[in-house]
């Protein structure tokens, strides 16, 4: 090695190269620390080049960086943190999982192992399914496969259901006493009061107790003072039926002695939280005419329809989330469904119930409110003597009645066994 005042000569083979940068730093006047990684050998021929020049080119050949701190030249591979960074990552193992989903679809369970900012599959992790087999394709590291087969297990297990049984009956206004179901609320000597009203209902907000008309959401009977304001044809009423009344047995009896109907009496099996939903009615043809000028006939529906949603606490009861409605042919239709006058659509009186109930297991709830009018006209004659003429009226009588009707709902939920 050849040394000027700034310049320096390099002429070596095969020099060891942790040597070779000991002779750059005396030269520089500077203090060095190799790391361990550096090793081999290199042969270089450089004239009047400086230190600085030398050094950088030994870095660049070698794969090499420095890091100056003071009079302190640190020397050491230029990839070694990568490379450390790799060789952890190196050392975990990663490994395929195959899991036949039972109770859920796979599908679901994969979106929830990759998605959100607490996913459970790496970055370098890997799930997808099969939709037609319902099973998920898993590869990740061996530690994480751990984490997600706990997750699968939670996820992937049976869910209670719940057996929904209706019976929809038609009764008569004494049917609810003949039953044992008094619809509203009464009490002794504390103060309970439900609003039927909205003025009735900013009355409670405001801590005051409103008047008796106001109070009943249903129609129970008022008191001689009270000023009978009218009550809509469709009020909310809620009750819960005894447990150990025979309900079916009960129905039979009021229904042969002409206090009622059963007009329906649907099941519907539906697992914990999902929607169960019963409709009966009639789908009403009108015709409607297209862009093109053609008449097609379509459908309005005017039905009873029932949506329940069962949710079972911990304790074995259920909470119903219920939904009620009541369409029907409006007064103000015209004409007939698909005749040739009925071209608009047919007006549709709808009427709507939302509310939740907490019931135990195997109790039935009452929902009631929906009041219909029937009037009837009867004709009483006298056979061959009432068709007299001039004196047939003698042999005949007529007269006219109104029946007073409820529709009655009895959801009664049952926890069916998940296994």
């Amino acid at each position: 090695m050849h040394q000027s005042s700034k310049f320096i000569n390099l002429n070596f083979d095969n020099i060891d190269l942790a040597k070779l940068l000991q002779l750059i730093a005396e030269f520089a006047q500077l203090n060095l620390v190799i790391n361990d990684d550096v090793q081999g050998t290199m042969s270089l021929h450089l004239k009047k080049v400086t230190w600085q020049q030398a050094l950088n080119v030994i870095l660049m050949a070698e794969d090499l960086t420095e890091n100056r701190q003071g009079n302190i030249l640190i020397i050491k591979k230029k990839g070694l943190i990568l490379k450390k960074a790799n060789n952890k990552l190196n050392k975990r193992k990663m490994e395929s999982l195959f899991v036949n989903v039972h109770y859920g679809r796979a599908e679901k369970i994969a979106m929830i192992l990759k998605e959100g900012s607490g996913k459970i599959i790496s970055t370098q992790g890997i799930v997808s399914f099969d939709q037609r087999t319902n099973v998920l394709l898993i590869h990740d590291y061996i530690d994480r496969i751990k984490i997600i087969k706990k997750m699968i297990k939670a996820l992937d297990r049976p869910v209670p259901q719940v057996m929904i049984e209706a019976r929809i009956v038609i009764a008569n206004r004494s049917f609810e006493k003949d039953l044992g179901v008094k619809f509203g609320i009464s009490g002794g000597g504390s103060t309970v009061a439900t609003a039927g009203s909205i003025s009735g209902t900013n009355a409670i907000r405001q801590g005051e107790s409103p008047g008796i008309a106001e109070r009943l959401n249903v129609s129970l009977p008022f008191m001689a003072d009270s000023a009978a304001t009218g009550l809509g044809r469709f009020a909310l009423a809620v009750a819960k039926l005894p447990g150990n009344l025979l309900l079916d047995l009960e129905l039979q009896a009021l229904e042969s002695e002409g206090e009622a109907e059963v007009i329906s009496t649907p099941k519907l099996l539906t697992a914990h939280d999902q929607e169960a939903f019963i409709e009966q009615g009639e789908e009403i043809p009108y015709l409607e005419s297209t862009s093109s000028g053609a008449a097609s006939v379509s459908f309005k529906k005017a039905v009873l329809g029932l949506t329940v949603t069962p949710h079972i606490t911990p304790d074995q009861h259920i909470i119903l989330t219920i939904r009620l409605s009541k369409d029907s042919r409006s007064a103000l239709s015209a004409g007939d469904g698909g005749s040739s006058a009925n071209v608009l659509p047919p007006a549709i009186d709808t009427r709507v119930i939302k509310t939740q109930a907490l019931v135990k297991d195997g109790e039935t709830i009452v929902l009631g409110g929906i009041y219909e009018q029937e009037k009837q006209r009867v004709v009483r004659r006298v056979p061959f003597l009432a068709d007299l003429p001039g004196i047939g009226w003698l042999f005949q009588s007529r007269s006219q009645s109104t029946l007073n009707k409820e529709l009655l709902i009895f959801v009664t939920p049952k926890i069916m066994s998940a296994y």
